[in-house]
């Protein structure tokens, strides 16, 4: 069996090709053509509890984003107080 990747020579029955890594097909397996349905289903699920899982995961990934954008940055400088100075000129002397 070759490659259908890199065309490299394979021993019959091999899952992965040794050279690339790529899944070898088997003998009687074919790859289908999924439809659209099938996609969303897979990518949303098919069962009322991960429908909710994955939709309370978009919305919190939604709410991450915007708040990511909406809030302002703390302003994080360092204080300039009598005790920041002295300590930075006894570093400065050390």
């Amino acid at each position: 069996m070759h490659c259908p990747r890199c065309g490299t020579p394979n021993e019959p029955g091999d899952r992965y090709c040794s050279s690339c890594g790529a899944a070898l097909e088997q003998a009687g397996e074919s790859k289908q053509r999924t439809g659209g349905r099938d996609r969303l289903d897979r990518l949303i699920g098919t069962t009322r509890r991960a429908r909710i899982i994955t939709a309370a995961t978009a919305i919190a990934l939604i709410v991450a984003i915007v708040a990511f954008i909406a809030l302002e940055p703390e302003d994080d400088s360092i204080p300039r107080d009598s005790y920041t100075v002295a300590a930075d000129q006894l570093c400065l002397d050390a």
